[in-house]
């Protein structure tokens, strides 16, 4: 599944159209504008992360020390708590 921005997909639709709306279009549009919603949010993967990096001690894991405690997720994992990296 992929989200998307439906108020400027259909922004750009019509103007790709520019007034040639018939009825196939206009029947689309109505339905797309009937189709159900997602409760969704962003979310910062682990990878991106700046709690996300190396284990101090320096055995080559990827932890996160943002628990309290040392948990080792992987890249595309996520929490509530994530924090998104300046350069990410």
């Amino acid at each position: 599944m992929q989200l998307i921005d439906f108020e400027k997909a259909r922004k750009d639709v019509l103007n790709i159209l520019r007034g040639k709306v018939t009825t196939v279009t206009a029947v689309l549009v109505s339905t797309a504008m009937k189709a159900s919603t997602v409760d969704a949010v962003k979310v910062v993967r682990c990878k991106n992360c700046k709690h996300y990096g190396y284990d101090p001690y320096d055995n080559g894991d990827k932890c996160c020390v943002l628990w309290g405690e040392w948990i080792f997720p992987e890249d595309d994992d996520f929490c509530s708590r994530g924090e998104r990296k300046d350069n990410a």
